[in-house]
This record gives C-alpha cells, structure tokens and sequence, in this order.
C-alpha cells in the first residue's frame, strides 16, 4: 500500500486528508502513514535530514522513538503518522522530565541528547513535535 500511496501521492493530498503545514512543506495523513509535500527546497533538506536520523537512530536500535521514514525525493516524503500530543490550551509546551514522566518513554533522555549534540536539534522538548501512535 505504501508503495501506491507514494507513486500517487498527489490523489492523496487534499483537503479532506491535510494534517497541518509549516514554512516549508504541507502534511497530509494517508491511513497509517503521512506524506510531506516539499513547499520548498529546505522542506526537501528537512525530510533528508529526517531520514538520516532515523537512519543513524536505526543503527543504535533506538528509532522506536522517532518516525520511522519510509522514502524521501524532491517532492515529498512518506512516514509512519502519529496522532499529535494533546495540547494544554491549544498551545504547545515544554516537556518536563518530572511532570510529564507519564508520558515519557525509555531511553528518552539518551536519544535527546544524541539528536541534540549529533544533529543539533533545538527545539525537541516542544510538545507539538511528539505524537502518539
């Protein structure tokens, strides 16, 4: 299904299945999936970058916290869909280790600082970039 969903991804992304956009690609959800349209040339960077930590994350058996990146090309990228973490007054917030311990999972704190010091991800603490399956 993947597949077909990547060959014809532009039936795919209408208004009925749009997620959400950000400065540089627009994300539509596809049954258990999400594809990323590039809006631009760093959107395209964005979802390489993307794959190579989930790639680098993948050797170190620790992706189980990421998205797993199905495919990336000029014009749009495929991941696994994760619904969004509810926010607190329609705002996002920043996850504290002792607060929000509940929703916290293993090896958070050592996959945050791989990201962080490896591929100088700023803002992985901001609520609106964790999702749920």
């Amino acid at each position: 299904m993947l597949k077909q969903i990547i060959q014809n991804w532009n039936q795919y992304c209408s208004d009925d299945n749009f997620v959400g956009i950000g400065s540089t690609r627009k994300v539509y959800r596809v049954l258990d999936y999400v594809i990323k349209v590039h809006l631009h040339p760093i959107g395209y960077k964005q979802s390489l970058n993307e794959l190579k930590i989930y790639s680098s994350m993948a050797d170190k058996v620790l992706d189980s916290l990421l998205a797993q990146t199905y495919y990336v090309d000029e014009f749009i990228s495929a991941q696994t869909y994760y619904r969004p973490l509810e926010l607190k007054d329609n705002q996002s917030y920043e996850i504290k280790v002792v607060e929000h311990q509940h929703l916290i999972p293993d090896l958070f704190e050592e996959v945050l600082e791989i990201l962080d010091k490896k591929f100088n991800c700023f803002d992985l603490k901001d609520s609106s970039n964790y999702k749920f399956k």
